[in-house]
């Protein structure tokens, strides 16, 4: 399933991973965008976040049906990133990451508020973490650590210009793009400590 921002109204794209030909369609005609989908193999559904006025929400969607069954509301909530974690732990980033049951939708954390929601999440099954790029509450971007199990925030690594990272569970060395500073502007990055000014690069962070 893909999710297509840009169209009025916003639609999920069908495709089948066998052929490759396009199944169908799903719109959205309350939603003022479409973001990150998930696959959740244990309940057979897609879960995609869509802000929408007045509430934001995560759509569940049968893909044999193309339709949605179920909406959870997040009030209050630009919705963004989601990621899946263990024991049906769906991992969502709003104003502030927050951890919810994806069978029922209640929220189980959203106590998290040392670091913001970012755009695209990761979880990390090699050491049960959630990593966000986004700032923290002095306005710097940082890299964020949060313990899945437990719903709380470990620690912030500045990473300036960083955003989307994922994770290789095999070392857990989660990786972050990081963008060329604007012309004429210092570089002060992380990529600049390697050698790497004005270029942009991919930072490894370990474990």
């Amino acid at each position: 399933m893909v999710a297509n921002n840009a169209a009025s109204p916003p639609y999920a794209t069908f495709i089948s991973a066998d052929t490759y030909a396009v199944l169908g369609k799903l719109r959205f005609p309350d939603a003022s965008g479409l973001e990150q989908p998930v696959w959740d193999s244990q309940l057979h559904r897609f879960l995609l976040t869509v802000p929408a006025a007045p509430n934001s929400y995560i759509a569940v969607i049968d893909p044999t049906k193309m339709t949605v069954t179920k909406k959870y509301s997040l009030s209050g909530c630009s919705a963004t990133g989601l990621a899946l974690g263990p024991f049906q732990r769906l991992l969502v980033s709003c104003n502030y990451p927050i951890i919810m049951n994806a069978i029922d939708g209640h929220i189980m954390a959203n106590n998290i508020t040392q670091v913001h929601g970012g755009d695209e999440i990761w979880y990390n099954g090699g050491d049960g973490r959630l990593y966000v790029t986004s700032t923290d509450t002095a306005g710097t971007t940082v890299l964020g650590a949060i313990d899945v199990e437990t719903g709380t925030w470990l620690q912030n690594v500045p990473v300036l210009r960083g955003r989307n990272p994922t994770a290789f569970e095999g070392n857990n060395h989660i990786f972050v793009p990081v963008a060329a500073p604007a012309a004429g502007i210092t570089d002060t990055s992380v990529c600049a400590s390697f050698g790497l000014k004005d270029t942009g690069c991919i930072a490894v962070f370990s474990h």
